[in-house]
C-alpha cells in the first residue's frame, strides 16, 4: 500500500516463470537425438552391457539446478537479469554438538535438485544400467540408492554405472526408475547447462523361454519427486512382420 505517491503502473511485474527443465534422449554417442524408432537389438543374440542411449537434461534458465552443499563466495548469478541461489543450503552452514555429542548442521539442506528417468514397459530379461555420475563434469551429480536397493557399481568402460532395480511388474514387462541428485555446485562455461547420463542394457538370449520377451521401452524425464512427463522417448521397436526386436 502506497499514500501520497503516484503509481504509474497499476501492475507490476513481480515474477517471471519459465520451464525449468528440457529432457533429450540422445544416440548412445551422444553425437544427437535418438532416431523415433529408437535403440533397436535383436533379441536372437545376447546383448552384454551395450551403451544404448544417453540422457540429458538441460537447465530451461541459470541456476536451474541446484547443489545441495552451500556455496560460499559466488552464490548469485544475475546474468539474465534474474537473481537465483545457485545451491539449496544457507550460503553459511554452522556446525555445532549439543547436549548428547550429536553433530548438527544449521541450514544444510536434505537434497538438492532432484532429476528422474522413469522407463515403461522395460521387456522381461532386459536389465537396465544408468551412469552413477553425469558424465564429462567431475561427479557433481550422484545416483540416489533409496532402500540401497540398486546393484553393485560396476565399471563398463570407463564409466561407473548401476543397475537399477525392477519395478511394479506387468504381464510381460517391468518399470525402473533412476534418480540422480546434485550434490555439488558447478559452473559450467557453456549456456543453458545441461547434465548428461548414459544408459545401459544387458539380457541372455533364450528363445526357448521367450527372454527377451517383444517390446518397446519408453523413459520420460523430469525433476523429482514429480511425475515424469517431460519428455517420452521410445528405446525400442518391434516391427510388424520382421523378427522381434527390443
Amino acid at each position: 500500500m502506497i499514500t501520497g505517491a503516484p503509481i504509474e503502473d497499476a501492475q507490476q511485474k513481480v515474477a517471471t516463470v519459465r520451464r525449468g527443465l528440457a529432457f533429450e534422449a540422445r544416440t548412445a554417442d551422444n553425437f544427437g537425438p535418438l532416431a523415433d524408432g529408437g535403440f533397436e537389438a535383436s533379441r536372437s543374440a545376447d546383448l552384454t552391457n551395450r551403451r544404448i542411449a544417453t540422457l540429458r537434461f538441460t537447465e530451461g534458465f541459470a541456476n536451474a539446478f541446484k547443489s545441495r552443499a552451500a556455496t560460499p563466495g559466488h552464490i548469485w548469478n544475475t546474468h539474465q537479469g534474474d537473481a537465483l541461489s545457485t545451491g539449496e543450503s544457507s550460503a553459511i552452514c554452522p556446525v555445532f554438538a549439543p547436549e548428547g555429542g550429536v553433530v548438527q548442521v544449521v541450514g544444510l539442506m536434505d537434497h538438492g535438485t532432484c532429476l528422474q528417468a522413469a522407463f515403461s514397459y522395460v521387456p522381461a530379461g532386459v536389465r537396465i544400467f544408468v551412469s552413477v555420475h553425469e558424465l564429462g563434469h567431475g561427479g557433481h551429480t550422484r545416483l540416489m540408492e533409496p532402500e540401497s536397493s540398486l546393484g553393485e557399481a560396476i565399471t563398463i568402460g570407463d564409466i561407473e554405472a548401476r543397475e537399477l532395480p525392477r519395478g511394479a511388474l506387468t504381464r510381460v514387462s517391468h518399470s525402473v526408475r533412476a534418480i540422480w541428485e546434485v550434490v555439488t555446485p558447478f559452473y559450467a562455461a557453456r549456456s543453458p547447462c545441461f547434465l548428461d547420463f548414459a544408459v545401459f542394457a544387458s539380457y541372455a538370449s533364450d528363445q526357448a523361454a521367450d527372454l527377451p520377451s517383444i517390446g518397446t521401452s519408453v523413459v520420460a524425464g523430469s525433476f523429482y519427486p514429480a511425475c515424469a512427463a517431460a519428455a517420452h522417448y521410445s528405446l525400442g521397436h518391434s516391427p510388424a512382420g520382421q523378427f522381434p526386436e527390443l
